[in-house]
């Protein structure tokens, strides 16, 4: 769970910082990009890898920062599910990617809270 976490937190980093601050040609493949979600993404990044190291460490906190990030998509994803809803145009992979990420934030909290119950 914890090289999970951290492998998410570095894609993060990396795919949010090529269309954030890459090349023309890096950000104009990206697609319909909606920049809240974006930087969202891109700054969830390093706590992911936060998240990832006291996984590992079996730091108390972890088990609540697992829900709070998996909560923080959740929510994140809502908001481009109702934007979507309204009419406006959302890149698929924008779609894809959010629910991914609270899809595998999901899995790792309730693995997490197995864990601690076991």
């Amino acid at each position: 769970m914890a090289a999970l976490a951290v492998v998410f937190g570095v894609l993060s980093l990396t795919a949010g910082g090529q269309a954030l601050f890459g090349p023309e040609a890096a950000r104009a493949a990206k697609g319909i990009v909606l920049a809240p979600v974006l930087w969202f993404n891109f700054l969830m990044g390093p706590v992911y890898i936060a998240a990832g190291a006291a996984i590992w460490r079996a730091v108390y906190w972890s088990y609540a920062a697992a829900w709070a990030i998996a909560a923080a998509n959740t929510a994140v994803g809502g908001g481009v599910y109702v934007y979507w809803l309204l009419g406006n145009a959302v890149e698929p992979r924008t779609l894809g990617a959010v629910v991914l990420r609270a899809a595998v934030w999901w899995i790792i909290a309730f693995l997490l809270g197995r864990q601690r119950a076991g």
